[in-house]
């Protein structure tokens, strides 16, 4: 661990970036380098930092880890550099800040038009995160949300190129945030009935969803009827 702690305070931003990854993702083993490593990014330059490197270090400290200050520090980084973020970059700023539910509301609210402007290059699972995190963090933006759902949607209506673990986390999102349109829940209904065959073969899926629409009532009593006969 001694030498752990050296390679931590001579090493560069790039290294530490790397180290915040591989200990974020290692937690249990190195909870006492952790703050050490903090320490260590705390003495650089965050204006120095690439877009790409404060969304990986926030991702390796994640939801349990890192301190107010660290993620303010990160943030400014990213706040600066907003409008230069492109897709790739921005995948990383979502896992660092988003989807750790570390980012603060001016972020989010920052990040809300470049999320806007490159809505059609996430996948169905990637935007249904989006919708759910920022719902998570109290920020129920309903123009995001509408823009979002209607990506969702145009890719639930491809019913041959749906699969089931898209289901899975479209209607995990849906009935636990509730900020869908009436026509979104009579889609994702559509989308379960033209996929049962595929759902009926894995119970763990069934069950999920059957949970999910017991408790929310967000679709018909002769669904959560037909996903009760193939859950377990």
């Amino acid at each position: 661990e001694m030498c752990i702690r050296d390679r931590i305070n001579t090493a560069s931003a790039k290294d530490l970036t790397k180290l915040s990854y591989i200990f974020g993702h290692a937690k249990e083993e190195f909870q006492d380098v952790l703050p050490v490593l903090e320490k260590q990014l705390l003495t650089l330059d965050s204006s120095r930092l690439s877009l790409e490197q404060a969304g990986i270090i926030g991702q390796g400290f994640g939801f349990e880890n890192g301190s107010e200050k660290l993620f303010n520090w990160l943030e400014k980084a990213v706040i600066t550099q907003v409008d230069g973020l492109d897709i790739g970059s921005l995948r990383h700023v979502l896992n660092g800040f988003l989807f750790s539910y570390r980012g603060s509301e001016k972020l989010l609210k920052a990040l809300k038009p470049v999320i806007i402007a490159h809505k059609d290059k996430f996948s169905c699972v990637e935007a249904s995160k989006i919708v759910r995190s920022y719902n998570i963090c109290e920020q129920d933006d309903q123009e995001l949300f509408g823009e979002l759902e209607l990506h969702i949607a145009g890719h639930l209506r491809q019913f041959d190129k749906v699969t089931v673990q898209e289901i899975v986390e479209v209607a995990t999102t849906y009935n636990l945030t509730r900020v869908g349109s009436r026509d979104m829940y009579r889609l994702i209904e559509v989308v379960i009935r033209q996929k049962f065959a595929d759902i009926q073969k894995d119970g763990q899926v069934a069950n999920t969803l059957y949970t999910l629409y017991t408790k929310s009532a967000l679709c018909t009593p002769e669904l959560v009827e037909k996903l009760g006969k193939v859950a377990f």
